[in-house]
């Protein structure tokens, strides 16, 4: 949880969604994850779908919970 915390301006409902807070663990092994932006670049998809996604709005495709 320690990584979470050193992302500012996070939506509480943002902070408990399990995408999130898999890509904030993930970011400590790769750099380009500790961005949405860089997320979705490696993962080649939309940043607005990713924050959709972590944001509890929209659920990932199957491939994307993969990446």
């Amino acid at each position: 949880m320690e990584v979470i915390k050193k992302m500012p301006n996070i939506a509480p409902k943002t902070v408990s969604n399990r995408f999130y807070q898999a890509r904030c663990e993930a970011s400590t092994h790769n750099e380009r994850l500790s961005s949405r932006e860089g997320a979705a670049d490696l993962m080649c998809i939309d940043r607005g779908r990713l924050y959709r996604i972590e944001s509890s709005v929209m659920n990932p495709y199957p491939e994307e919970v993969h990446l």
